[in-house]
């Protein structure tokens, strides 16, 4: 275990249902050691799943322990992907910090424990950058968009008529794999702002997909044509908007499928409640919901490394400038949820 004043990484192994990304890979590990002469601490077989086995992270440099508790006892900086869970809570040290996808308006146990603890938390799906956009969140939600469609075809092959509920990253990644994917799909496409809407018909041509303002009668009229629906809605650090109420269920078509992309965020259809990749639907009123709260998590060798390029940078900035983002970054600062027992606006 480390005993000297160099800044230890910890990265312990996911233990969310079927989550198989890791929050650093052997590369990335390799970079901030020879760069900030960190000390990296991983939990066996942290990578597994992503295809990085223990050998690997010691050829980078890291030092492998063989429990989640020893990751956290050692580390004053965590680097993970989803939130900590109650079985981690007791493992968390005062003051420590949180690199991860925490979904803070979703989680309030992990958020009181943070309080309690005097956490920093940094969010990665809370991160905004000086454009606007959502970074580290967005190549997960190309890969989450992808399986939307996927999923809802191992469901139900003959799928043709999709409503896809947000047209941001994900709806937009929803509806390019449904347009390379069913020849004879027609796809509406909603979002209460038009400048998505305009954006996307900009970039989207095909005369498969309608787009529209959403309203009350669009949503409704949508919701009892299609065979699928998407729900690809996000406020980010705050829960989805509910836009499917439980009565509009009973106007769709018996067997149809919500996929609800939003569930992380606490979803977008009153329904929804988070399911697994082991046992990812369950029926309600006729409706099918798949509501997995990690997506990508079932294809960890592809989203891995899109994701640990994605937060890198920060990481870097954070290592190189203090690990707290609030005193120096203005983009890093809007991903922080709690910080000396203080709950920051999310």
């Amino acid at each position: 275990m480390p005993n000297h004043p160099r800044l230890v990484i910890g990265v312990p192994k996911e233990i969310k249902s079927q989550e198989g990304r890791v929050g650093l890979t052997p590369q990335a590990v390799q970079s901030l050691k020879s760069r900030f002469n960190c000390f990296v601490l991983v939990e066996e077989g942290a990578g597994e799943k992503a295809g990085f086995n223990n050998a690997d992270f010691k050829t980078a440099g890291a030092q492998l322990v063989p429990t989640a508790k020893e990751v956290y006892q050692a580390a004053q900086l965590i680097v993970k992907v989803k939130e900590i869970l109650p079985p981690e809570f007791e493992f968390l040290r005062p003051e420590q910090a949180i690199f991860a996808f925490l979904h803070p308006a979703a989680n309030p146990k992990m958020i009181q424990v943070f309080l309690d603890k005097k956490i920093l938390g940094v969010s990665f799906d809370m991160i905004i950058n000086r454009q606007g956009r959502l970074p580290i969140l967005e190549p997960m939600s190309r890969v989450a968009g992808k399986l939307a469609i996927q999923e809802a075809l191992k469901i139900n092959p003959g799928i043709k008529k999709i409503l896809v509920v947000g047209c941001g990253t994900a709806g937009t990644a929803a509806i390019q794999e449904a347009l390379s994917t069913i020849p004879e799909v027609k796809i509406v496409a909603l979002d209460i702002k038009q400048e998505k809407i305009d954006k996307l018909a900009a970039k989207i041509t095909d005369r498969r997909l309608i787009l529209q303002l959403s309203s009350f009668s669009v949503l409704t009229t949508s919701l009892s044509w299609a065979d699928l629906v998407v729900g690809a809605v996000l406020v980010p650090g705050k829960n989805a908007p509910v836009v499917i109420e439980r009565q509009m269920l009973k106007i769709m078509r018996p067997g149809a499928i919500i996929v609800d992309i939003a569930i992380d965020q606490g979803g977008c259809a009153a329904t929804s409640r988070p399911t697994t990749h082991s046992h990812p639907i369950y029926e309600v009123d006729g409706v099918i919901h798949y509501c997995v709260a990690n997506m990508p998590g079932a294809v960890p060798k592809i989203s891995t490394p899109l994701l640990v390029k994605a937060h890198l940078p920060y990481l870097r900035q954070m290592l190189e400038r203090g690990i707290n983002p609030l005193q120096w970054s203005p983009t890093l600062r809007r991903g922080v949820c709690s910080w000396q027992g203080k709950l920051m606006e999310f």
